[in-house]
C-alpha cells in the first residue's frame, strides 16, 4: 500500500528526499491492496494498522504461538498494480512484480521488525518456500525468481534466446523506448504488441529465498550461459531484455556468470539452479536485487550496463543468502556488495594484473575519485557515521558513504589483512550465517577472530565516528640498501598507514606503520630506480586529501607537486593545481573587459580558496578586476562551518565628457573581510539551516571635481579625490528548505556612525497542486536610524530606506549593475528585489516615491501562470506604506502598489519587468516624465549575477555579495 495515496512512508520520504512524481501523479496511476481476509488455522482473526502505517498491519492471534510450534496463516487479496514509481508497478504493458503479496515480518532475536516500503532504504525479510503459478496471455515472456516448471514454458523460453543481437528476430523490433527520467513518464514498446487471446498457466518453485518478483514483457529477447561450479553444480545465466537494447546486453549473461563464480568461489557456493537479469522500467536507481533475479533500469553505457549487472547479481549473497537486515544496517548488504563489485568489475577487465599487492599496477584513473560523493560531504563536514539505518541518511550521503565510502574501507581492511585472511573470514561469515540473518556484532566477531588483529580502528573510527582520513609521508631518508618513511595521520584516525615503494606506476615493496605511528617503514635492499614512496598507491583508502601522499626521488619538489591547468577540477588530486581560465565582462563605463581568473577552486572544496580576476577596460583603457581569498574551518560543537574571507572588486562606475574630448572615468575600490558562521543542523536530513554573516565594507570611490578655466570660462571634469567610507553588516538568516512550501527570513542591520538600517524580510512559497506552479509572498519591513539628527541629510539621502531599490541605493557596491550612474537608456532601468522590492523607478525626483528616513514596509506577491509557455512568465502585485506616506506623497495616499507581468529568461538570472497597474503617484510620475513611450519606459529589469556565480562552487555561501 505504498502507492495508495500521499500519506504513505514512502511518499513522504521521496517528497523528503525533492521527488515529487508521485505526489503529482494521476489517480489512475496509483495502486493498492485490499481483499485481506486473514484467517489462522482456518479461523478469522482482528486485524489493524500497526502505527497508522498504510502498509503495515497487526495481526491478532486467537491464541499464543509458543516456542517450537506452528501456525497456519491464508488470507485472498487483490492488488491494483500502479505505475512504475519506484519498483513495483506496470509502464504499458509491461509489468514488473515486486513486494506484491502480504509478506510477514521477520521476527529474529531482537523481536519484530514492521517496517514499511520506502524507496531510499531497502527490505528484511524471512526465509521461506515459495510455489507460485502465474496465469497471463500466452505471448507474454516471464523471469521470475525459482525454477520453472512446464516444459512447454521452457521451449517458448528457448525460442526467444538470440544468438546474435543483428539477427532476425532483433531487427524485427522497430518500437522506441523513451529515457525515464525523474519527471517523465517511461512509454512501454510493449504495448504496440497485441496481446494473445490464449491464456497460459507457469509455475516457479524455489526453496530458501526471502522475496519472490517475477516480470512479465511481450516482447523479450534472451540470452542465456551456463556455469560450472567448484563443486561441479552448473547455474543456468539468462539475461531478459528489450530488443532495442539487445546490442547493450550482447555478453551479459556472460558477466552474470563471472559474478556468480567469483563469489562462489571467494565468499560461498551459490545454492540455486539459474540467475537471472531483466531489462525493466526500474524508477529506484539502477537496478533492484530480488532472489534469483534481478530488474535493471536503464543504464547508458556498456560499461554502465556491466557494472549494475555485477552489483545486483552480488546481492544473492549480501541480502539474499545472508539476509541481512539492510533497512537497519545498510552497509551489510550494499556496503560488502559494493566492495565486490568493484572488484570482480577489476578482475573482468583485468586491470589487475596479479592477485598479490606486490607487482600490481597502479589504475590511477579507474580508483582516485571513486568515492566522490563521500569527499564532497566529508570535506564540508556534513558526512555520517556508516553504522545508522538507510532511512537516517541524507540523500546524497545514502551514496556516498553506503556505496562510496563503505566499500572503499573493505579494500582497505582486504590490502591490510592480505587476501588469504580476507577471504578466509568472509567465507566463515558466510558459511556460519547464511539463512540466519547476521548482525555487525556477528560479522565483527569473526573478522577480529580470524585476522588476530586490533581492528577497532576499522569497525570504531571507520564504522561508528565521521573521523576523517588524511596520512602524510613525514620525512624519507636513505642509508646504504636501508630507506626508512616516516608517516603519521593529521586527524584522530588510527587506521594502518601503506608506504608503497614504486617504480613508475608498479608497486616494488609495501610495508604498514602501525598506530600510534612512532614506528618507521624499513625498506631494505631495494632495486635501483625506485621513483616514489607512496601512500596507498592503489587509492583504496577513503581519504580526504592525497597531495601529500607522494615523496618523490630526485625531484625538485618531493613531496609538493605543483601544476598548472586550464578550467576548474573535480575530485582529489595527487597534485597541487592551480587553474586558469578566460574572463570576459561589460558595464557601461568600462564597455568590454578581457582578462582570465587565476584560482583553486575545485569540487569538492578546499578549505583555503581563492580566486583573482584581473581585466583590462577596452572602455576606459586601465585595469579592473576582482577576487577573494576565503578559508574555512569545521568546528566539532554547534557550529557546523565557519568561513573566512576577503574579497575587492575595482571598476568603473560613472562617466564624464564635458567639455573636454577625452572622458573622465570615476572608479570605485572596495574591500570586505567577513565571517560567515554556519549552525549545525539538528539532524542531517532537516531541511532548516541557520547562517551568520558578519563583514566590513572598505569603500573608496571617486567623485567629480569640476575646475574653472578662466581662459575660456569652462568648467572641466576631474575625478582626482577619493571618498572613504565604511559600513558594518550583520545578517542572520534562517531558511526551511523543505519541498513544499519553503521559507526563509534574514534579519539584517547595517550602517556606520551616521545611520543604522534594521530591517526583517521574509519569503514564502506556496505550492499548488501543480508541479512548477506556485504563489510567492515576500515581506519586507525596515527602521531607519539617524546619527546625525537630521543634519547634512543630502550626504545620508540615498542611505535612506526605499520601496524600489536601485543602483542609487548600492552604497555599498553590493550589487553588480551595467549603468550604475545613468539615467538613460534602457540599462539604467535595472533594479534589485531589495527592501521595498518594487519594480517601478521613480528615479528622476530628487526624492523618489517611497524613498524614507524613518520606517517602510512592502508586500511582494507573484504567481505562476497555470498554462505551459516557452519562458516562465508570472504575475506580480506590490503594496506598501512608510512613516508619513500621506503627506509625502502628492496624491495624499497612504499607499502606492504596483502590478504587472515579469518574464523569466536565462534560468531567472535575467527578470524583465512591465508594470500595468500603477498606484496614482507612480502613474502621475509616468504621465510628466515619459512624454513619448510611455509603456517602454516604465518597464526594468533585475539582473542577477548570483545565478552564474562561479565562485560558489559547493558551498552555499556567495562570497561576492
Amino acid at each position: 500500500n505504498a502507492f495508495k495515496n500521499d500519506r504513505t512512508s514512502y511518499v513522504e520520504q521521496d517528497v523528503e528526499n525533492g521527488d515529487t512524481k508521485f505526489y503529482y501523479s494521476k489517480e489512475d496511476d496509483k495502486g493498492f491492496i485490499d481483499s485481506l481476509g486473514f484467517k489462522v488455522n482456518n479461523e478469522t482473526v482482528n486485524i489493524s494498522n500497526y502505527n497508522n502505517h498504510e502498509d503495515i498491519i497487526l495481526l491478532e492471534l486467537n491464541e499464543a504461538l509458543l516456542p517450537g510450534k506452528s501456525v497456519e496463516i491464508t488470507t485472498p487479496f487483490r492488488v491494483v498494480i500502479p505505475y512504475t514509481f519506484s519498483r513495483l508497478g506496470h509502464v504499458g504493458q509491461t509489468y514488473q512484480i515486486s513486494q506484491w503479496y502480504p509478506k510477514p515480518a521477520v521476527y529474529d532475536r531482537y523481536g519484530w521488525h514492521p517496517i514499511p516500503y520506502l524507496d531510499q532504504g531497502e527490505f528484511y525479510s524471512e526465509f521461506g518456500n515459495y510455489k507460485v503459478r502465474i496465469t497471463l496471455p500466452s505471448n507474454y515472456v516471464v523471469a521470475a525468481t525459482g525454477d520453472l516448471q512446464e516444459e512447454s514454458e521452457k521451449q517458448f523460453i528457448t525460442s526467444r534466446i538470440l544468438k546474435d543481437p543483428f539477427d532476425k528476430f532483433g531487427q524485427k523490433d522497430t518500437t522506441i523506448v523513451i529515457k525515464h527520467t525523474k519527471d517523465t513518464k517511461i512509454v512501454s514498446s510493449d504495448t504496440a504488441i497485441i496481446s494473445s487471446t490464449q491464456l497460459k498457466t507457469i509455475s516457479f518453485i524455489q526453496s530458501n529465498v526471502h522475496d519472490f518478483a517475477w516480470f512479465a514483457n511481450k516482447s523479450f529477447q534472451v540470452e542465456k550461459t551456463e556455469v560450472t561450479l567448484a563443486s561441479g553444480r552448473k547455474v543456468d545465466c539468462y539475461s531478459y531484455f528489450k530488443p532495442v537494447n539487445a546490442v547493450h546486453y550482447k555478453g551479459s549473461s556472460k558477466t552474470i556468470g563471472q559474478t556468480v563464480s567469483y563469489l562462489s568461489e571467494h565468499v560461498g557456493e551459490y545454492p540455486y539452479n539459474h540467475a537471472s537479469i531483466v531489462d525493466g522500467a526500474l524508477s529506484a536507481g539502477g537496478g533492484m536485487e530480488y532472489p534469483n533475479i534481478t530488474v535493471i533500469g536503464d543504464i547508458g553505457s556498456i560499461s554502465g550496463l556491466q557494472t549494475v549487472i555485477i552489483h545486483e547479481v552480488g546481492h544473492n549473497w549480501f541480502y539474499g543468502l545472508l539476509g541481512s537486515n539492510e533497512r537497519d544496517h545498510p552497509w551489510m548488504d550494499e556496503g560488502i556488495n559494493s566492495f565486490y563489485e568493484k572488484v570482480i568489475k577489476a578482475s573482468v577487465e583485468k586491470n589487475v594484473k596479479t592477485t598479490n599487492i606486490e607487482g600490481r599496477v597502479d589504475k590511477l584513473n579507474n580508483r582516485l575519485n571513486t568515492n566522490f560523493l563521500y569527499q564532497c560531504s566529508a570535506k564540508e563536514n556534513t558526512d555520517q557515521t556508516i553504522e545508522l539505518p538507510s532511512a537516517m541518511f541524507t540523500s546524497f550521503n545514502y551514496g556516498g558513504i553506503v556505496y562510496q565510502k563503505t566499500p572503499m574501507l573493505f579494500a582497505y581492511l582486504k590490502s591490510y589483512l592480505g587476501e588469504q585472511i580476507f577471504d578466509k573470514a568472509m567465507k566463515r561469515y558466510f558459511n556460519e550465517w547464511h539463512f540466519k540473518h547476521p548482525y555487525p556484532k556477528d560479522f565483527k566477531k569473526i573478522m577480529n577472530e580470524e585476522s588476530g588483529k586490533d581492528l577497532s580502528w576499522f569497525f570504531d573510527d571507520g564504522f561508528t565516528s565521521t573521523k576523517k582520513i588524511d596520512f602524510k609521508i613525514q620525512s624519507v631518508s636513505s642509508r646504504e640498501n636501508i630507506t626508512t618513511v616516516k608517516a603519521f595521520s593529521r586527524t584522530d584516525f588510527t587506521g594502518p598507514i601503506p608506504i608503497n615503494a614504486c617504480m613508475g606506476d608498479s608497486i616494488i615493496q609495501t610495508k604498514w606503520i602501525e598506530y600510534p605511528y612512532k614506528d618507521a617503514a624499513i625498506f631494505t635492499n631495494l632495486p635501483s630506480g625506485i621513483t616514489a614512496f607512496k601512500i596507498d598507491a592503489l587509492h583504496e583508502i577513503p581519504e580526504i586529501k592525497i597531495s601529500n601522499n607522494n615523496y618523490k626521488n630526485r625531484a625538485l619538489f618531493h613531496r609538493i607537486q605543483p601544476a598548472i591547468k586550464f578550467g576548474t577540477g573535480l575530485g582529489l588530486s595527487l597534485k597541487n593545481e592551480l587553474y586558469l581560465l578566460p574572463a570576459v565582462g561589460y558595464n557601461y563605463y568600462d564597455k568590454l573587459m578581457l582578462g582570465g581568473i587565476i584560482h583553486n577552486l575545485r569540487i569538492p572544496n578546499n578549505k583555503f580558496q581563492f580566486a583573482l580576476i584581473p581585466m583590462y577596460s577596452l572602455g576606459t583603457k586601465e585595469f579592473v578586476g576582482s577576487g577573494f581569498i576565503s578559508y574555512s574551518i569545521f568546528p566539532k560543537n554547534r557550529l557546523q562551518q565557519i568561513t573566512f574571507a576577503m574579497q575587492g572588486r575595482t571598476y568603473h562606475q560613472n562617466e564624464s565628457h564635458l567639455n573636454i574630448s577625452n572622458s573622465v572615468y570615476l572608479r570605485y575600490i572596495k574591500f570586505m573581510p567577513s565571517v560567515n558562521i554556519e549552525f549545525r543542523k539538528s539532524t542531517a536530513r532537516s531541511p532548516i539551516t541557520n547562517q551568520l554573516l558578519l563583514k566590513y565594507s572598505f569603500i573608496a570611490r571617486q567623485s567629480f571635481n569640476f575646475i574653472f578655466n578662466a581662459a575660456d570660462s569652462l568648467y572641466r571634469p576631474s575625478g582626482d579625490n577619493y571618498t572613504n567610507t565604511q559600513f558594518a553588516t550583520a545578517i542572520f538568516t534562517h531558511k526551511n528548505a523543505r519541498t513544499f512550501n519553503p521559507y526563509s527570513y534574514n534579519m539584517n542591520a547595517y550602517g556606520n556612525r551616521n545611520f543604522m538600517k534594521a530591517s526583517l524580510e521574509a519569503n514564502l512559497r506556496i505550492d499548488y497542486f501543480k508541479k512548477g506552479k506556485a504563489f510567492y509572498i515576500r515581506f519586507f519591513g525596515g527602521k531607519f536610524f539617524d546619527f546625525k539628527n537630521g543634519l547634512d541629510a543630502f550626504a545620508i539621502r540615498d542611505q535612506y530606506l526605499n520601496e524600489t531599490y536601485t543602483a542609487r541605493n548600492d552604497f555599498m557596491y553590493d550589487q553588480v549593475y551595467l549603468a550604475r550612474n545613468e539615467q538613460k537608456g534602457f540599462l539604467s532601468h535595472q533594479l534589485s528585489i531589495r527592501e521595498g522590492g518594487f519594480k517601478i523607478q521613480t528615479t528622476q525626483l530628487s526624492n523618489p516615491i517611497g524613498q524614507n528616513d524613518n520606517w517602510l514596509t512592502a508586500l511582494n506577491l507573484r504567481t505562476d501562470l497555470p498554462i505551459k509557455l516557452p519562458v516562465k512568465v508570472q504575475l506580480f502585485l506590490d503594496a506598501g506604506t512608510y512613516a508619513n506616506a500621506g503627506t509625502l506623497n502628492n496624491s495624499g495616499n497612504k499607499a502606492v502598489f504596483d502590478g504587472g507581468v515579469e518574464v523569466h529568461l536565462f534560468g531567472d538570472m535575467l527578470i524583465v519587468y512591465a508594470p500595468l497597474l500603477l498606484s496614482k503617484d507612480f502613474k502621475d510620475y509616468t504621465k510628466s516624465t515619459y512624454s513619448k513611450n510611455r509603456a517602454l519606459n516604465t518597464l526594468s529589469f533585475s539582473f542577477n549575477m548570483d545565478k552564474i556565480n562561479w565562485f560558489k562552487t559547493q558551498r552555499a555561501i556567495n562570497l561576492f555579495n
